[in-house]
């Protein structure tokens, strides 16, 4: 029933069999779905459900570095990096501004931010930049983690906060407050200290002198731990059944896969998954599968079409309106031109799938020539070699002119309705020839194209 009804989800599967099927469970129906390819990888986005949590002050970290060098100037050009850290437990931020993301110079700064508790050890979390490679050495107080590159929440929390505070440095510049970046970038995080925030009682940099505020916060993340550990037992639990799982791909086609290919489970320990081949995902980026799970045999969109194969008509269309002007422009002009909504309005092309109008132009080389800020068409056939002239031959009598064209005795409705023909039949023309086109670059069982 699942598959001549096409139906992917249990509790629509359940709510279909009611009358049809006796018996009919929640259980038997996840059981029917459970080794439905489709079912699996294009199983929704997984959702972040955990809690960001800490056992309490200094204990639990987040570090990244913000980089200014290509978007804003510091004072006498010096500084170009900012190296911000917070506080989970509190949500309080420290940062300093430092000329070079060289491990050593991001260890003396860290060092200088954070104030690890006596006797006690901090675990610091950060990306797997190599600015903090051996960031482990800065402290013997230290426990240096990064996070997996498919867990795009590892430090979210500073994320969030680094986006707070670049948009108050930015208001800062916008109104004249200050002249540069790092200038900036103490009052800010100052005041973003100072404020109220969502999850403490009071701000940030008032948790620590109030007991009220710290016996809450710890609380919270109390909490906080028990929802962490019953979802990473439940995920685990789910795993070693299944003996099989598949990662999340994020893509931006609702249709398109989400979920890799699946692999076969090797150990699951703490928030880490890792496969027989030893390679390491997050835990709650997979998606347990039933051992044994096949691929897809087909892909709605097919990854063998090159761009050139897929936008050769938009290429003839530039062809045409290069054509047209004299087969070269400035390429000013036909920037300006191709964004006006020329060659088919081929803009909206590029936009949507983010790529530039010299990008284009250099998927088609055999096509245009791009140089010293020209665009011109390229010839395709090469000058033949020179050969000797034969002999004349005797002069043949002058051909008799052809007789004069019968008057054109249609109307001007008639002439613009032949002209709209004309230029349909060309557009049909130009589809059938990147369809055949298509076809020679990949041949194969496909299926045939409707012929209207």
């Amino acid at each position: 029933m699942a598959k001549k009804m096409r139906i992917r989800s249990a509790s629509k599967l359940l709510q279909a069999s009611k009358g049809r099927i006796e018996g009919a469970t929640g259980k038997l129906a996840e059981a029917a779905l459970s080794s439905v390819t489709s079912r699996q990888i294009l199983a929704p986005a997984p959702r972040s459900t955990g809690k960001s949590v800490s056992e309490g002050l200094g204990l639990r970290w987040a570090a990244d570095l913000v980089d200014f060098s290509q978007s804003s100037k510091g004072r006498d050009g010096v500084n170009k990096y900012a190296l911000l850290a917070i506080d989970i437990f509190s949500r309080e931020v420290f940062a300093e501004a430092i000329p070079n993301k060289r491990p050593e110079t991001v260890n003396k700064a860290f060092t200088d931010l954070i104030d690890i508790p006596d006797g006690m050890q901090a675990k610091v979390t950060t990306d797997k930049g190599g600015e903090f490679v051996r960031l482990g050495q800065a402290d013997p107080g230290i426990v240096h983690v990064t996070k997996l590159p498919s867990d795009p929440n590892g430090i979210a929390v500073l994320d969030r906060a680094m986006q707070t505070i670049k948009k108050d440095i930015s208001a800062d510049l916008a109104d004249g407050d200050h002249k540069y970046w790092d200038d900036a970038l103490d009052p800010v995080v100052e005041s973003y200290n100072d404020r109220p925030h969502s999850h403490t009682v009071v701000a940030p940099s008032q948790v620590e002198n109030s007991k009220t505020a710290e016996f809450r916060l710890l609380q919270k993340n109390s909490a906080g731990f028990v929802i962490n550990r019953s979802q990473t037992n439940a995920r685990t639990a789910q795993l070693k059944e299944a003996g099989a799982f598949r990662a999340y791909e994020p893509t931006p086609r609702s249709f398109d896969p989400r979920w890799g290919k699946a692999f076969n489970l090797k150990s699951v320990k703490n928030d880490v998954v890792t496969n027989t081949s030893g390679k390491e995902f997050a835990l709650k980026q997979v998606q347990a599968v039933p051992r044994g799970s096949t691929e897809p045999i087909g892909k709605l969109t097919d990854p063998t079409l090159s761009r050139k194969a897929r936008y050769q008509e938009r290429a003839n269309d530039v062809v045409e309106t290069l054509a047209n002007r004299g087969s070269q422009m400035t390429l000013v002009e036909f920037e300006k031109a191709i964004r006006g909504g020329d060659a088919e309005n081929l803009i909206k092309l590029l936009r949507r799938n983010n790529i530039t109008i010299r990008g284009f132009l250099k998927i088609f080389p055999e096509l245009f020539i791009v140089r010293n800020g020209t665009v011109k068409l390229r010839t395709q056939a090469a000058a033949e070699p020179e050969q000797a002239a034969p002999e004349p031959e005797p002069a043949a009598p002058p051909p008799a002119p052809p007789p004069p064209p019968p008057p054109d005795t249609r109307s001007p409705l008639q002439v613009a309705l032949q002209e709209q023909r004309d230029r349909e039949a060309a557009r049909m023309a130009k589809a059938r020839a990147r369809v055949a086109y298509i076809r020679q670059a990949h041949p194969g069982d496909r299926v045939a194209p409707f012929q209207g």
